[in-house]
């Protein structure tokens, strides 16, 4: 992932949310493995953040997996309606499903600044042109969905600063005003009123890597 470019990576994704429902759950688990890994070398904690805005749906998938899957029931569970073995498994297979393509967005984005993921997706929705689809409108909202997300976590960050005033000596305080005065001041000169695409270069790696996509998407779809 650290020596190809962000057209490459985001094929990849493609190619793993096509046949991922077709993969193992032992070959999930080892890219998810993979994936952490990669996100603890670029120390990015995103995909933790997520897992937790995902903890509910988790839950849920689990119940209805465990309780409408036909098999072979929970020995010894002490309530009426039981589960079954086979739900079990089904639900966790599926949060494993989630949880890998959820890692590898989280790991594409650690990877790529704003302007590289803008432009990769630019460059592989260009030749959709023909079919009528305006691949700089679609580069355009992204940008903008970025963007605002990027001032979203920015004012967190700054209530979090702000909320440890309250617990800091008369230096440390001054020291955080700063920091948050500062950091405002990168936000409000933030500027989105131009959008630059870079193509990405490639290189043989890349050239590979993507006909190995596209070979073993094809062989696991067969």
């Amino acid at each position: 992932m650290l020596k190809i470019n962000v057209i490459t990576q985001l094929i990849f994704f493609m190619c793993l949310t096509v046949v991922i429902n077709q993969l193992h759950i032992k070959v999930l688990l080892v890219l998810l493995v993979i994936f952490i890994i990669f996100l603890i070398f670029k120390r990015n904690h995103q995909f933790i953040n997520t897992l937790k805005r995902f903890r509910w749906l988790f839950v849920v998938l689990m119940i209805i997996y465990a309780f409408n899957t036909p098999g072979e029931h929970i020995q010894d569970w002490p309530f009426y309606l039981h589960p079954t073995y086979e739900g079990v498994f089904a639900g966790l297979t599926q949060a494993v499903r989630i949880s890998v393509i959820l890692a590898m967005i989280s790991l594409i984005m650690a990877a790529n600044n704003k302007q590289q993921l803008v432009s990769g997706f630019y460059f592989i929705l260009l030749p959709f042109k023909y079919i009528g689809l305006e691949s700089d409108r679609f580069a355009a909202r992204l940008w903008l969905t970025l963007h605002y997300v990027e001032l979203q976590n920015a004012s967190k960050n700054k209530q979090s600063l702000l909320d440890k005033l309250k617990h800091m000596t008369k230096f440390e305080s001054e020291h955080t005003l700063a920091q948050v005065a500062q950091q405002t001041n990168a936000d409000l000169s933030t500027d989105i009123d131009e959008i630059e695409f870079m193509a990405p270069k490639f290189n043989l790696v890349d050239y590979f890597a993507i006909a190995g996509f596209v070979l073993i998407t094809i062989k696991v779809m067969l």
